[in-house]
């Protein structure tokens, strides 16, 4: 295999692993949003609530600016790689 289909093949797995981790962190962020919800209404705290939710959608997005960043390169390395066939 040529260093460019195994920089290609790691570029991949690199994607797989960013997307998985943002698929988990979206379920988590789901539960634990909601988790706060229900502790915001319990105790009535709506300030409780949205600083929680802002610091869940924070990492959230750090997590898909991640993934983007490494689909780019994906889409980048294919297309070179493509070109040269």
């Amino acid at each position: 295999m040529t260093p460019e289909m195994l920089n290609f093949h790691q570029v991949i797995s690199e994607l797989q692993v960013a997307e998985d981790n943002m698929l988990d962190n979206h379920k988590q962020t789901i539960e634990d949003l909601y988790a706060a919800y229900q502790k915001a209404c319990i105790a009535e705290s709506g300030r409780e609530l949205i600083n929680n939710s802002v610091s869940f959608l924070g990492r959230a997005q750090e997590i898909v600016e991640d993934y983007k960043a490494k689909l780019t390169a994906e889409e980048q390395l294919s297309r070179k790689t493509t070109k040269r066939k």
